[in-house]
């Protein structure tokens, strides 16, 4: 299943590199953005770090309109750890911004994106259901009829999505 998409800044993208996307804005007044959108419900989790100017050069984090994260200076050298509940449509907007003078640092920020854009989810296959008069909507299609597990009988025959009861 597909967690999530992402979209890069096309004036200055992040660099992408496995996980890990990098800010390649080093020009004054300019902003490097990255967006992921969720296409289900998950739990993403983010690693970042930065090397900036400090209270001048930012990486904000934002979950929606809400803000996560807003950083600058120089982090230690290990990452921060930001984990942010998901669901489908949401998006987390990772910018890195200078101001209009002076570099510090690297002028740079690094972000790990932990949870994986696709994985696998394995679904239970060989489940009994017992077809119900209240249960067997979800069973009827205009493309597939439901048989009898027994003795192979329909169970619903396809006429405007009603059933005919089977003994």
């Amino acid at each position: 299943v597909q967690n999530y998409t992402t979209t890069n800044a096309t004036n200055y993208p992040f660099s992408v590199s496995g996980n890990q996307i990098t800010s390649t804005n080093k020009a004054n007044s300019s902003s490097a953005t990255y967006t992921i959108t969720a296409q289900r419900a998950f739990t993403l989790e983010l690693q970042y770090k930065v090397s900036s100017e400090t209270n001048y050069d930012y990486l904000t984090i934002k979950h929606n309109s809400t803000q996560k994260a807003k950083v600058s200076g120089t982090s230690t050298t290990s990452f921060t750890t930001l984990t942010i509940t998901m669901q489908s449509g949401d998006k987390v907007t990772i910018t890195y911004s200078k101001d209009s003078s002076q570099s510090s640092g690297s002028d740079c920020a690094w972000v790990k994106i932990i949870t994986p854009a696709s994985e696998t989810v394995m679904v239970e296959a060989d489940q009994l259901v017992d077809i119900t008069e209240e249960n067997i909507a979800p069973y009827l299609s205009c493309a597939q009829e439901v048989l009898c597990a027994v003795c192979s009988a329909s169970v619903a025959e396809k006429i405007a999505h009603d059933y005919i009861p089977h003994e």
